[in-house]
């Protein structure tokens, strides 16, 4: 870190709220808003400003407020982003990470009153290690489970993926068309024509998605037809 926070009392207080309803009727806002003042206060903190935002996306780039926020603190208009919760901040632990990996590059650090976390301090930083950390741990094991689940599944002859839901009639169809001498696009318009329902319920065949549904493991399908 190329400043050290605590040394500059200046802060800004990031508070957000996810609809406009919330925003005109003030839900949420001073809840957040007063947990933000009485830390600055006891904590001798000068507040540079208060942001608030209304948006109900989690991202950085559908907050434009944010952005501009951070971009502020990495120019040195403060050295700590203060914020009542976690979640109105970033949307997973690792966007909280990214974002105090930045700050400790520009010198400023964030303070989640909700998990008493001050990346400023290096205490602060080693906790936030430590549940990433933990984080990584959790998703390597919920991945080893899955496909420990899976292995175990094949193993019984369980057929996995997405249930079929082209019906027979349409596979039925499909192959009496070409059988009798229809070409790839004739087969298509007529499965469309007769609204037939591909896989992902859309009536409108491609000579691309007929081949593929003959293709597919449903029947015993003749090379002939493939190769037509």
């Amino acid at each position: 870190m190329t400043k050290n926070p605590l040394s500059d009392p200046r802060v800004v207080v990031y508070i957000r709220v996810s609809t406009a309803e919330q925003g005109q009727s003030g839900l949420g806002l001073e809840a957040q808003r007063a947990a933000a003042a009485a830390y600055c206060e006891r904590e001798n903190l000068q507040v540079v400003d208060v942001v608030v935002e209304v948006a109900s996306a989690k991202s950085t780039k559908g907050r434009p407020l944010l952005a501009n926020t951070l971009e502020r603190l990495d120019r040195g208009e403060a050295h700590r982003l203060i914020v009542a919760k976690v979640d109105r901040l970033a949307r997973n632990l690792l966007d909280l990470l990214g974002m105090a990996d930045r700050g400790d590059r520009h010198g400023w650090g964030i303070v989640t009153l909700d998990l008493g976390l001050d990346t400023s301090t290096p205490a602060g930083r080693f906790s936030l290690q430590m549940m990433g950390g933990a984080a990584e741990l959790e998703r390597s094991l919920i991945g080893q489970r899955t496909r420990e689940a899976l292995g175990a599944a094949r193993a019984r002859g369980t057929r996995l993926g997405r249930p079929r839901i082209i019906s027979e009639d349409t596979y039925r169809r499909a192959f009496a068309l070409r059988e009798s001498g229809s070409t790839w696009q004739q087969t298509a318009d007529t499965l469309t024509v007769e609204g037939h329902r591909k896989a992902n319920g859309s009536p409108s065949w491609a000579i691309s998605n007929v081949r593929r549904l003959l293709a597919s493991p449903y029947g015993a399908v003749q090379p002939a037809l493939l190769a037509r």
